[in-house]
């Protein structure tokens, strides 16, 4: 019986080494973190990086293209667009980039002197009779509109002459008022980097000979 069981032992063992040596090789698959078609993960340090790279790439390529002088200036304001238009043309041509800002200002065009709004036309009326009877020849009641019953007394484009006028009439007892006279305007100003090889040839344009430039850093 142990003689059996001896060679039982000794077949299996001899069966199980020729199974393993003899066994059907399985193909290795190689290994794919994602199905395909559909893009790797990248994170987003790793993205801004290559954004940041290919900025500076595409600027480096654009100033190699245009070079500039390595000064940059700013001319301004400019108030009428056919003029802005005719001068960024020119300026095209002798930069390297330019940009245009705008930006709205308030504009005081004059000054005026008069007698606030009185609570009725007779009123009015009655402060012109006064003011008439006092000397003042050069007023006006304004008889509609926004500064309906006030009482003119001049418009003035110097500040200095308005005062004079509202010093004249608080001499004579009125109590009158200083306003300014004042729109919103919309102005313009050229940024540009001009190209070293035109030297100083913006400077001749007439809105540059005009109104001067001045050096600011680079955009």
């Amino acid at each position: 019986m142990t003689r059996v069981l001896f060679l039982l032992l000794l077949i299996l063992n001899v069966a199980t080494g020729a199974w393993w040596l003899l066994r059907p090789t399985v193909p290795k698959v190689p290994f794919t973190p994602t199905d395909s078609g559909v893009p790797a993960l990248v994170l987003l340090s790793e993205r801004d990086a290559i954004a940041m790279s290919q900025a500076a790439a595409s600027s480096q390529a654009a100033a190699a293209a245009n070079p500039g002088s390595g000064v940059c200036y700013s001319t301004g304001p400019l108030v009428d667009e056919r003029e802005l238009a005719r001068t960024t043309d020119s300026l095209n041509a002798l930069t390297a980039r330019l940009q245009v800002r705008r930006n709205n200002v308030r504009v005081v065009r004059g000054y005026s002197v008069y007698l606030p709004a009185y609570d009725s036309r007779d009123q009015a009326l009655t402060a012109a009779r006064q003011l008439s009877a006092a000397g003042l020849r050069d007023y006006y009641v304004v008889t509609a509109g926004d500064q309906e019953n006030t009482i003119s007394l001049g418009l003035f484009r110097q500040e200095d002459n308005a005062r004079r006028r509202l010093q004249q009439v608080e001499a004579l007892g009125f109590r009158a008022s200083l306003g300014e006279r004042a729109d919103n305007q919309e102005q313009f100003w050229i940024d540009f980097d001009p190209l070293a090889e035109a030297g100083e040839q913006w400077r001749q344009l007439p809105a540059l000979a005009r109104l001067g430039a001045r050096p600011i850093p680079c955009f």
